[in-house]
């Protein structure tokens, strides 16, 4: 019953939440393209050193160089050039309003589709683990409640399913003394008198236990 009330949650809730997934991702993702677009712009910096031969495959290296922000102050910092650029070679960079480089150009529209479309994908399955793991905690749940009902229904139960005597001075571990005393013609076991009911008489289930004697 849990399992299948959690398919049909999942069945109805997993294209909502793709769609609300990608439609966040992909508004936040626009607003963060449109806000770089507006304020990165690309500059000329001139290489102070030769840039560094690349390493494992590299398409570009750290080397100095100086530039001019848009604001007309000049920089002069770590910029990303092609390896092996020689001193004095001229290589584009994007800055921020400040000057800062920013390591890469702003966001671009094909980014923001992909982006919104891997989050319509992981929605879904971000919704399955999270269903997964209530399913769980809730069948953990009901195993403890039926394990505690059973064992309640045991305690009562017990005793007539057993047939323990119900006689309270009946309880506890008994030894018979079987045997015969002096001078009687019939072997009759002898129980203590802790070991007799209330009423003087044997407990049924001793009773039971000695027919064999």
């Amino acid at each position: 019953m849990v399992v299948g009330g959690l398919v049909v949650a999942f069945l109805a809730a997993a294209p909502l939440a793709a769609v609300a997934g990608g439609h966040a991702v992909y508004g936040n993702a626009a607003r963060i393209a449109q806000a770089q677009q507006a304020t990165w712009h690309q500059v000329s910096a001139v290489l102070l050193a030769t840039a560094p031969a690349a390493q494992y495959r590299q398409n570009q290296v750290n080397a100095q160089a100086r530039w001019t922000a848009p604001d007309g102050t000049r920089h002069s910092g770590t910029v990303l050039a092609p390896p092996g650029t020689t001193a004095g070679h001229v290589v584009m960079v994007w800055v921020d309003m400040a000057g800062r480089p920013t390591g890469d150009r702003p966001l671009q529209l094909s980014q923001v589709r992909n982006a919104a479309e891997l989050a319509a994908v992981l929605a879904p399955l971000a919704l399955g683990l999270i269903l997964l793991g209530a399913g769980f905690s809730v069948h953990l749940m009901l195993g403890r409640r039926r394990l505690a009902a059973w064992d309640a229904d045991w305690q009562v139960t017990e005793p007539h399913w057993t047939k323990r005597p119900l006689d309270v001075a009946c309880s506890g571990s008994v030894t018979l003394d079987t045997r015969v005393p002096f001078g009687s013609a019939r072997r009759e076991p002898m129980l203590p008198a802790a070991h007799r009911g209330t009423s003087g008489r044997i407990c049924p289930a001793l009773t039971d236990g000695m027919m064999g004697l």
